[in-house]
């Protein structure tokens, strides 16, 4: 009989005492010790048994916890629903999957590991977190969760853009096609849940994470782990690795970082450098092994100096490009470029992207996210950019990129010169109030 049919039974006992008659609590370590209570009201029955049933969770729970088991609760929330053409899209059929990678946390408990999701929108993103019974999920610790101590699993398709996670942001990263990267995170707490901002939490319950996807090129890593190092394999063919350890080094909390590189064919691969715990990375290239440092200064393993040849470029195709701004009070509270589109987008590696020169030296930029097709119009929001310009006019310059051999290309659109009404301003930009759910990557170009 577990704790909740414990609980049924002495709520249907008391219910059953509306007389007051007298019940006898037998000690079980003491035989024929007897001790008779005064009758009791139902309220005061009831009392008890919330007393008791609170005891019988507390120790199941420590039973549990020994075992290495946690009961599950509710599945991490999603703010709204998934969208299969915009953001980061939704997960493809038979997408998702949980990586043979454990990695033991410093506290003990559930282990940490890593899942892979293949989105309709091209993208390739990992989710970190606690592992139970194959599934992923986070726990209700550190705050989170209102600390009911148990097991939550992360939905199929609780991306970053659909996650509800009042605690702060569900840890991912999403990488387009050919794409490589060794990643780093500093401060997400033992529950998988929340990276909070400098000052707050427990550095005890914080955690150094060192993750990535390195590619079909890569062997092993080295990393290190207090005055110690250790080299262990990378999962083939994904190349992905996942180290968990204690904060301790005194790095700035909150800080999410990665160097990135090309898993193209040879010669034009290009390899990722050791970053976070990371102190070498081995590729094998053309059969020979070679270990990045960081330290290189020039293309390394044989790799080609030049990138890889060039696509026919594209088209020059102008469109009219046309402004709506929203004024309420004389400010401009939201304003939206729209054209038609001269090329389809049918992925996150493709995309219509606006931008403007700010002073002397800053650019300012917004961009789409949704698939379009060809001749639909492309809607790009821009009262972030007028925000920031702090000048009666502002041109812009809209361009569509691509992605498709991990080189950039682009073509322009169109220009424009947007002008404030007179008598308008642009509203201030919103000041945050707590950190971003996902903070963004601090990348660093590959050597």
């Amino acid at each position: 009989m577990d704790a909740i049919d414990r609980f049924g039974e002495a709520l249907v006992q008391a219910g059953g005492r509306r007389h007051g008659r007298a019940w006898r609590l037998r000690a079980a370590s003491c035989a024929g010790f007897e001790h008779t209570l005064r009758p009791l009201g139902s309220l005061s029955r009831l009392r008890v048994a919330l007393v008791a049933l609170a005891l019988a969770f507390t120790t199941t729970a420590i039973a549990l916890a020994a075992t290495g088991v946690i009961l599950t609760g509710a599945p991490v929330r999603t703010a709204r629903h998934p969208s299969a053409t915009v953001g980061e899209g939704i997960p493809v059929l038979g997408g998702t999957r949980l990586l043979a990678l454990r990695a033991a946390d410093p506290a003990g408990g559930l282990p940490w590991g890593m899942r892979v999701v293949h989105t309709t929108r091209g993208l390739i993103c990992v989710q970190i977190g606690r592992v139970q019974d194959g599934h992923l999920g986070e726990l209700g610790i550190d705050g989170a969760f209102g600390n009911d101590g148990r097991f939550h699993p992360l939905p199929a398709d609780a991306l970053p853009d659909v996650v509800s996670n009042f605690e702060g942001w569900n840890f991912e990263n999403c990488a387009g096609p050919g794409e490589i990267y060794a990643g780093d995170s500093v401060g997400l707490e033992a529950s998988a849940a929340s990276s909070p901002p400098p000052g707050r939490g427990v550095a005890a319950d914080r955690r150094e994470i060192s993750f990535g996807l390195l590619g079909t090129h890569a062997v092993s890593i080295t990393y290190r782990s207090g005055s110690a190092t250790h080299t262990q394999p990378v999962l083939p063919g994904l190349g992905a690795y996942l180290i968990v350890q204690r904060y301790a080094s005194g790095r700035r909390l909150g800080g999410v970082s990665e160097t990135v590189g090309s898993d193209l064919p040879y010669p034009y691969s290009g390899p990722a450098s050791p970053n976070g715990a990371l102190r070498t990375i081995t590729y094998r290239y053309a059969g020979k092994l070679c270990t990045i440092t960081g330290k290189e200064h020039s293309r390394p393993c044989g790799l080609s100096e030049y990138p890889p040849p060039r696509p026919a470029p594209l088209p020059v195709i102008r469109e009219p490009l046309r402004v709506h701004l929203q004024i309420h009070g004389r400010v401009i509270t939201a304003g939206e470029l729209s054209f038609p589109a001269p090329y389809p987008v049918t992925s996150a590696s493709q995309g219509y992207f606006l931008s403007a020169r700010i002073g002397r030296h800053g650019v300012a930029g917004s961009g789409s996210d949704a698939d379009v097709a060809r001749g639909a119009t492309v809607n790009i929001p821009i009262g972030g950019v007028l925000s920031l310009a702090h000048a009666r006019s502002v041109t812009v310059e809209v361009s569509y990129t691509r992605f498709g051999t991990g080189i950039p290309e682009s073509t322009a659109v169109g220009t424009l010169t947007i002008r404030l009404p007179p008598g308008t301003h642009a509203a201030p930009l919103p000041r945050p109030r707590r950190p971003p759910r996902r903070p963004q990557a601090a990348r660093t170009p590959k050597r």
